[in-house]
């Protein structure tokens, strides 16, 4: 199996995750490509879009940001990200988020950063092999969920990801590891 998407080797379980959901519990790789035809929200007709990608599941709660790409609508990140304590693939879920970055000023001490367009998915929805294998996705861009976000722009566009899982090593079942644990626990 090819494992170089994840470095090169399996992830493999701690010993303190002995749980059933261990079973299933894995790494997840999302990079982020591209998007493509992104709204202009920008005075010169472009935006400087990045994307905040959200995992959300059992027991792990991450947050991702890529970096701004400047005046553009068609940005390439090219970023990976990886989160490695996925508890169970099939109540993951993950929210992508694209954003027009706007700099500090001087009328704008924070900065603001303007809402092109969002979208979600179940990692259960995508059908993704769990040989470390990256597969590669394309999500149109849909309306801000916040009515307040809405009405700042339509959004407009797609962004590509590759994305991937590979469940946790078990630790191998074999005759000599379960006689040196019993073995272990007699003496």
């Amino acid at each position: 199996m090819d494992h170089s998407a994840f470095g090169g080797k399996r992830p493999s379980a701690s010993s303190a995750d002995t749980s059933s959901d261990a079973k299933t519990a894995g790494q997840l790789v999302i990079v982020a490509l591209r998007a493509e035809g992104v709204a202009a929200v920008d005075k010169s007709g472009t935006s400087d879009p990045y994307a905040k990608i959200f995992v959300d599941g059992l027991g792990v709660k991450e947050e991702r940001k890529t970096k701004e790409r400047k005046k553009t609508l068609d940005p390439v990140w090219g970023e990976r990200f990886d989160i490695v304590n996925i508890k169970d693939p099939s109540t993951t879920s993950v929210r992508v988020e694209l954003k027009d970055y706007n700099a500090p000023s001087l009328s704008n001490a924070l900065g603001t950063s303007k809402p092109l367009g969002e979208f979600d998915f179940a990692l259960s929805d995508l059908e993704l092999p769990t040989t470390g294998e990256l597969i590669e996705k394309s999500f149109e861009l849909q309306q801000p969920s916040s009515s307040q976000k809405a009405a700042t722009v339509t959004a407009t566009g797609t962004i590509f990801l590759k994305i991937g899982y590979l469940p946790l090593a078990a630790p191998p079942a074999t005759e000599d590891a379960y006689k040196a644990s019993q073995s272990s626990s007699t003496g």
